[in-house]
């Protein structure tokens, strides 16, 4: 056990425990994320079979569509849970769908370009350059703007100091009137 006393600590240990927080913050934009490329991805495909036949923006636009509802409440609901969101929910929504409108703006450029434009018209080839290129373009978009700019509100997490100088670098465990508050911070958390 080590001998420090709390207020002692080294003071990286916040900026760790910051980006320990971000990483599990990216993992779940990651999960939310890859639900709704399965649900744009099936319903790009639905469409392009049946309805939609040769009409490959009609569909992606739908698709990203019904994606972006998903998309908008596993953020809201989980990943972003722990951040106030700046605006009131029907605001947001459409604050939501504006940044997801620049997201598919720029998997329909490369949908457009790659069919449109350098003619590879194949269904294999406007699933990569819209559900491969142009979406993965577009996620680092959505990733910065809902984290810098829609969830940047207050953190509704306190946080709590622990010692993490004791042995074999396990922290030391917390003093039993801490206890309330760890609980509420590992509420939602992975892991």
């Amino acid at each position: 056990m080590s001998t420090n006393p709390r207020w002692a600590q080294p003071a990286y240990s916040g900026r760790v425990g910051k980006k320990r927080r971000e990483l599990v913050k990216i993992g779940r934009f990651t999960v939310v994320g890859t639900v709704a490329f399965f649900v744009d991805v099936s319903v790009f495909n639905l469409l392009m079979l049946t309805v939609l036949q040769g009409h490959p923006v009609w569909s992606k636009t739908v698709a990203v569509l019904c994606a972006t509802a998903v998309s908008w409440i596993g953020s809201r609901r989980w990943t972003f849970a722990d951040q106030e969101s700046r605006y009131r929910p029907a605001f947001e929504g459409i604050l939501f769908f504006a940044v997801n409108a620049a997201g598919m703006g720029i998997a329909l450029l490369t949908l457009w370009v790659s069919h449109d434009v350098l003619g590879f018209t194949s269904l294999l080839a406007d699933n990569i350059s819209g559900n491969v290129i142009g979406l993965l373009l577009g996620n680092i978009m959505r990733y910065f703007a809902y984290r810098s700019w829609l969830y940047r509100g207050k953190s509704h997490r306190r946080e709590v100091l622990t010692d993490t100088s004791s042995d074999f670098g396990n922290p030391a465990p917390a003093p039993e009137s801490d206890s309330a508050v760890q609980n509420e911070q590992r509420d939602g958390e992975l892991g």
